[in-house]
């Protein structure tokens, strides 16, 4: 029987309590995302000036997501 932990997707869902704007994203087993407000980040958070351009790497693995603040983040 295979681990049902390590083949489901979790999700981050965030959401701009001023504007209403939302994002979802799953989050894959054995990938690593970074947030930001940049354009280039795997999960882009523009409307929030609190978050930094590049200001975390979040891993997925063993059914949990590590967040790893990057040195560029406020």
């Amino acid at each position: 029987m295979a681990d049902q932990t390590t083949n489901s997707v979790l999700s981050l869902t965030a959401s701009s309590p001023d504007n209403g704007q939302q994002l979802e994203q799953p989050l894959r087993p054995g990938h690593t995302y970074l947030i930001g407000r940049d354009a280039t980040a795997d999960i882009v958070v523009p409307w929030d000036a609190k978050i930094s351009r590049r200001h975390a790497k979040l891993t997925v693995r063993n059914g949990s997501v590590e967040v790893e603040r990057l040195e560029s983040a406020k």
